[in-house]
């Protein structure tokens, strides 16, 4: 087992930062919407944006990871995420936040098939298990710990 954590400790290290700050931020959005009283027909599309980039960087994210490797392409989708989530700062229109979330969403779709397949990659059949375990660990862990920094705002 120590062997496992050794070799996977990189991706899960990522997948518990990049999940603290994500969990964190959809959280924080939900709450800004609520204190600045956006109407209920604005709420929807936003939330179902993100959730749109998520499932069309599904299908359309393998090729960028097939053609850069895993360290580019993590590093692309990465930059991508963290300055969607930037953009947010620059206005309070949730209009505008809808592609920034879109973007969010084709981000975190990439972010996770390339954490989930370098841990595939690391794994041999017998350890697969174990290994997809400690990431669906590390995965829950950052969701809830996530969830108490929003008493420090």
């Amino acid at each position: 087992m120590k062997e496992i954590i050794k070799r996977t400790i990189s991706p899960l290290s990522a997948l518990l930062i990049i999940m603290l700050g994500l969990t964190y931020f959809n959280t924080f959005v939900t709450l800004r919407i609520s204190l600045e009283g956006y109407n209920s027909l604005i709420i929807g599309p936003l939330y179902a944006s993100y959730y749109a980039g998520m499932m069309i960087g599904a299908f359309y994210m393998e090729n960028i990871i097939k053609m850069t490797g895993h360290i580019r392409a993590f590093s692309l989708f990465a930059s991508i995420t963290a300055l969607s989530i930037i953009f947010h700062s620059f206005t309070n229109s949730p209009y505008l936040w809808i592609p920034f979330r879109f973007t969010a969403g084709l981000g975190c779709a990439g972010l996770f098939i390339v954490i989930e397949s370098w841990l595939l990659l690391l794994s041999t059949p017998s350890t697969r298990g174990k290994v997809l375990s400690l990431y669906m660990i590390a995965l829950y862990t950052a969701q809830s710990v996530s969830q108490f920094f929003l008493n420090s705002v």
